[in-house]
C-alpha cells in the first residue's frame, strides 16, 4: 500500500502546476513558489546553503517580502542578463583575493543549468532555489566587499575601526531597478588606493603561478657575495629575473658569476622583503627566494582581508603605523608626504591595532613608568646597580595618595619583586629620558603613544621590534613640524628653542591628526611591485586559519 505524499509536497506540487499555468498566461511564475520557501522553508528540497543562510535569514525574508516575493534574477521563465553577469562576477572571486565557493558557485551554475539551461525543460524548483541563492550570495559577496570575510573583532580584542556601512539591500534594488550591476559592486569594493595596488600585484603573482612559479635556489656554499662563481648563480639570475629585480640587457657576464647587475637585483629583492640590503645571498634571503609564489598569493589575500577592514575613509590628512613593516608614513591629499622609520613592540608586548587621534604635542615628556616595565624590565637592573636610578634621572615615590618621594639610596631593593613592589617610578626630562624629546599623545585603551627615543642605533636594524609596546619615531622633529602646520609659531625654529630649555611643555593640536596604526604583510606600489614582510606577531597564521587557509601561510 503506497502512503499518502506528504503536505508539503502536494503543497509543492500545486505550485508548481501554477507556475506552468502563469508562464503560459504571462504572469510572473515564480512569486508563490518564492513565498513558500522564505515563509515554509521546511516545506521545501533543501538548498545548499540551508534555511540559516538564505530562506531563512532576516535579511533576505525581508527582502523578498518588500518586493512581494518577486524574483530578481529571472522574469516570465528567463534568467535576466544580471543574473549571467553576477554568476560570472562570482566565478571570477579570485581577481578580488576572495574565493567563489564562499558565494555556492558551482550549485548556482547547476540551478542555473536546470532553471535554464533548456528552455524545453525548465525546473521551477530549481528556479526559484536559484534566485534566493543567488540573491544570498549577492548579500555575502557585499558584505565581504565591504568589511571582510572575517569580523576582526572576533581576532584581536582591541581592534577599533569602524567598518563600512552600506544597506545592501538597496544597493539590489536599485539594480533591479536599472543600476549597472558591475558599477553597484564596484562601489563596495574599498577605494583606497593600497587596495587597487595590491589587487594588481595579486594578478601578476597568479600570472606567475599559473607559468608554473620560479625556480628554487640550491645553493652548496653559506652565502653568496658579489663576483663569486657558483652553479646556483644561474637559477638564481632567472629566479630573479621572473619577480622583475634583474632585467637582461644582454650584457651579462659567465652565467655562473655574480656580477654588479645581479648584486644590484638581489638589493632590490632584499628591499623589498625587509631584509638588510647588502646584496649578499645569506640564509635570511635565501628563504626569502625561495618562498613559493601561492605563498605570496596566499599572503596577498590575506592583506587585502586586512584592507577591507578599514574604514571608509582614513581622513584628509592622516598618519599610518605599519607595524609589520616598522615604518610611519604621513598622508595628505591621498599622497604619502613623508616616511619614517619606527620601533614597534616586541611579540610579548605587541603593539595593538587601533585607530585614533593626536591631540597633543608634548616637548621635553618626563616618563610616568609603567608597573609592569618598572617590576619586569627595571627592578632586575636596579637590583644589580641602584645607582642607576640617579644616573639615569629616575625619582621614587611611594603608591598612594600622598606620592611621597623616596630618597632611593636607602630602599632596599632586593627585598621587592613584581608582587611587592609599592613604588612608583618616574624619569625626569632629559638625554637618557626613555621618551626622547617628543611624545604624541592620542586616546586610546591600551595606553600607547608615539615618543623619540635615546637609543637611535635600533633605527639602524632591519627588524625593529624592541619596545612596550609604544611606538618609537626616528624623527621626532619633524613629525612635530608636519603635526603643528599652520598652527601659529610652532615651526622648526620654535620648536628647537622650547626643546632646549629641558622644560616639559604640551602643545594641543588645533587640527588633530587621525592615526591609524596596522599590520600589513604585504602591499604594492603604483606600478605594481609587491612588497612583503616577516609576520612577526603571527596574526598572518592566525587569519588564515580563521578564513579556512589552514594554520600554514609559508
Amino acid at each position: 500500500m503506497r502512503r499518502a505524499a506528504p503536505l508539503a509536497s502536494l503543497f509543492l506540487f500545486s505550485l508548481i502546476a501554477t507556475w506552468s499555468a502563469a508562464q503560459a498566461g504571462g504572469e510572473d511564475p515564480l512569486s508563490p513558489l518564492i513565498q513558500e520557501k522564505i515563509e515554509h522553508p521546511g516545506a521545501v528540497s533543501a538548498i545548499p546553503c540551508k534555511a540559516e543562510r538564505a530562506c531563512g535569514s532576516r535579511i533576505i525574508r525581508e527582502f523578498y517580502r518588500k518586493r512581494a516575493y518577486q524574483p530578481v534574477w529571472s522574469s516570465a521563465g528567463r534568467a535576466l542578463p544580471r543574473a549571467r553577469l553576477f554568476v560570472e562576477v562570482l566565478g571570477s572571486a579570485r581577481d578580488e583575493g576572495l574565493r567563489p565557493g564562499d558565494y555556492h558557485y558551482e550549485t548556482v551554475l547547476r540551478l542555473f543549468q536546470q532553471a535554464f539551461g533548456d528552455p524545453a525543460r525548465t525546473s521551477p524548483d530549481a528556479a526559484a532555489d536559484f534566485d534566493l541563492l543567488l540573491t544570498n550570495a549577492f548579500f555575502v559577496y557585499g558584505t565581504h566587499m565591504l568589511s571582510g570575510r572575517v569580523d576582526p573583532r572576533d581576532l584581536f580584542r582591541n581592534w577599533s575601526l569602524d567598518e563600512r556601512g552600506l544597506d545592501l539591500s538597496s544597493v539590489l534594488e536599485e539594480v533591479v531597478q536599472g543600476r549597472d550591476l558591475r558599477e553597484a559592486l564596484a562601489a563596495l569594493r574599498p577605494h583606497y588606493s593600497a587596495y587597487v595596488f595590491l589587487l594588481a600585484a595579486l594578478s601578476r603573482y597568479r600570472a606567475i603561478e599559473e607559468a608554473g612559479g620560479w625556480p628554487q635556489v640550491a645553493m652548496a656554499e653559506k652565502r653568496l657575495e658579489r663576483w663569486d662563481r657558483s652553479p646556483a648563480v644561474d637559477i638564481l639570475r632567472r629566479r630573479l629575473q621572473i619577480t622583475g629585480e634583474f632585467r637582461d640587457s644582454g650584457g651579462s657576464a659567465a652565467p655562473d658569476l655574480f656580477d654588479d647587475a645581479l648584486y644590484q637585483a638581489v638589493r632590490a629583492f632584499q628591499a623589498r622583503h625587509g631584509l638588510t640590503v647588502d646584496g649578499v645571498v645569506g640564509p635570511k634571503t635565501l628563504a626569502a627566494l625561495n618562498v613559493p609564489v601561492d605563498a605570496r598569493v596566499r599572503i596577498m589575500e590575506l592583506n587585502l582581508e586586512r584592507l577591507r577592514w578599514l574604514p571608509e575613509t582614513l581622513g584628509g590628512r592622516y598618519l599610518l603605523l605599519n607595524i609589520a613593516d616598522f615604518s610611519l608614513t604621513a598622508w595628505e591629499g591621498g599622497k604619502k608626504c613623508m616616511e619614517m622609520k619606527a620601533i614597534v613592540g616586541r611579540t610579548q608586548r605587541q603593539t595593538p591595532l587601533l585607530s585614533s587621534t593626536i591631540d597633543t604635542v608634548i616637548l621635553n615628556p618626563p616618563w610616568n613608568v609603567p608597573h609592569s616595565i618598572a617590576t619586569k624590565d627595571l627592578l632586575p637592573a636596579i637590583r644589580k646597580d641602584p645607582g642607576m636610578l640617579v644616573k639615569k634621572g629616575f625619582r621614587v615615590f611611594r603608591l598612594g595618595a600622598d606620592a611621597e618621594e623616596i630618597d632611593p639610596s636607602g630602599i632596599d631593593w632586593q627585598r621587592f619583586s613584581e608582587r611587592n613592589f609599592p613604588f612608583r617610578l618616574r624619569q625626569d626630562p632629559g638625554p637618557a629620558n626613555a621618551l626622547g624629546d617628543m611624545k604624541f599623545s592620542f586616546p586610546n585603551t591600551e595606553s600607547v603613544y608615539l615618543h623619540g627615543t635615546p637609543a637611535h642605533n635600533l633605527f639602524m636594524k632591519s627588524r625593529r621590534d624592541f619596545s612596550s609596546g609604544c611606538i618609537r619615531i626616528e624623527d621626532t622633529l619633524a613629525l612635530a613640524e608636519w603635526i603643528l602646520d599652520g598652527q601659529g609659531s610652532w615651526n622648526r625654529d620654535a620648536l628647537l628653542v622650547a626643546l632646549a630649555t629641558g622644560v616639559t611643555r604640551s602643545i594641543p593640536v588645533r587640527r588633530p591628526v587621525p592615526i591609524h596604526v596596522l599590520y600589513l604583510t604585504a602591499w604594492a606600489e603604483p606600478d605594481g611591485t609587491a612588497h612583503f614582510r616577516p609576520d612577526i606577531y603571527g596574526q598572518d597564521v592566525v587569519l588564515a586559519r580563521a578564513l579556512g587557509m589552514g594554520g600554514q601561510v609559508l
